[in-house]
């Protein structure tokens, strides 16, 4: 029976462990106590992708569903303003009330570590906010192993060649510890960059009173709490693909480097004057792709092994890819999502847009 299930999901059971997982996870668990269950996944001559609880699947995917929300409102307001302008041109009125857009800081510093200091009026809120994700994302990651258990009978039946049945149950403390050192890395890092604004805008109303120059603004002294939360989001984003893939020092790098992902791009909306409130696409776009990127450069095989093979209570024939080769599977993975969370959501948004309020009520 065993043998039977290894040979009949041999060339898809790695590459959708969302569809034949619970089956597989069923079914072993209702043998394995009466007969020697050790059936082989062979992926010798597949691709695959690693994405352990859904950085690209969930979060990257509908960090470009943002986006094209986002380009799809502002052609919307494009088409809207000429379409007025043109109206009023036919009339030979002069738009004299006619409502521009909003004029934002020179400098990117400026625009996305504001005045006001991100928001003295919910600063609780946000911190609060940020708390709860924090707690819950532990149960997201760490319960994507869907077990804590001993897997005592897959090991005994493996006669010692599933080495990793035995370490299996170590895999969600591994996934908590690189989430704690991830965002507390990243953490610290957005303090500091928070704390360099507030510094560099006191520093520019010092030289603004020192030459009694009319630009003169007066700052809050709260940090920006909002982009500390956002900061730490980002990081809880990047390690979800590779939580149990890699070493808790990497774990810290990729905390780090997910404040560069983020702020990169918080500057494509400085750019392009897209107005994202929610920070959606840095947070989950930008972030999202970073948790793909991070395995194929960070990971370690032999966690690999562990995870899935406890995960499916199987045995895995994985192939052991170069680094550029496994760089390059991560790449084509993340643009086949981005590419089909682009193509479906522009079409769904495009098509809302055009549809008359009228006829969606009725």
């Amino acid at each position: 029976r065993s043998s039977d299930l290894g040979s009949s999901s041999n060339e898809t059971s790695f590459l959708g462990p969302g569809f034949l997982s619970p089956y597989r996870k069923l079914y072993c668990r209702d043998s394995y106590k009466d007969v020697d269950v050790q059936h082989v996944l062979d992926t010798e001559s597949h691709m695959y992708v690693v994405d352990f609880a859904g950085g690209g699947a969930v979060h990257l995917l509908g960090g470009v569903a943002g986006l094209v929300l986002l380009l799809v409102l502002k052609l919307d307001n494009f088409l809207r303003r000429r379409e007025l302008r043109e109206q009023r041109e036919l009339a030979q009125l002069v738009p004299s009330n006619e409502r521009e857009e909003p004029s934002r800081p020179d400098h990117f510093l400026d625009w996305m570590y504001p005045e006001h200091g991100g928001g003295d009026l919910h600063i609780e809120d946000s911190a609060l906010g940020v708390l709860i994700l924090w707690t819950t994302w532990f149960a997201f990651n760490c319960g994507s192993t869907e077990s804590v258990e001993f897997n005592s009978g897959i090991a005994r039946s493996s006669n010692s060649s599933n080495e990793y049945a035995w370490t299996y149950y170590n895999v969600p403390g591994r996934i908590a510890i690189n989430m704690i050192l991830c965002t507390g890395s990243a953490g610290l890092v957005a303090v500091c960059i928070a704390g360099y604004a507030q510094v560099r805008a006191r520093t520019f109303v010092h030289q603004c009173r020192r030459r009694r120059s009319p630009q003169l603004r007066s700052r809050s002294r709260s940090t920006n709490v909002n982009e500390i939360a956002n900061g730490i989001l980002s990081a809880l984003v990047s390690i979800t693909s590779g939580c149990p893939f890699v070493t808790p020092q990497w774990a810290i790098g990729i905390g780090i480097i997910s404040i560069a992902f983020y702020h990169f791009g918080c500057w494509i909306e400085y750019k392009f004057n897209l107005n994202d409130t929610a920070r959606v696409f840095p947070v989950h776009g930008m972030c999202g792709f970073w948790s793909m990127m991070a395995p194929g450069i960070l990971v370690d095989s032999n966690f690999v092994h562990q995870t899935y093979e406890g995960l499916c209570y199987c045995v895995l024939c994985l192939p052991q890819p170069s680094q550029g080769n496994r760089f390059l599977y991560q790449l084509l993975g993340s643009v086949v999502i981005a590419i089909w969370s682009a193509l479906t959501c522009g079409a769904f948004f495009l098509l809302l847009n055009f549809i008359p309020a009228q006829k969606l009520v009725t």
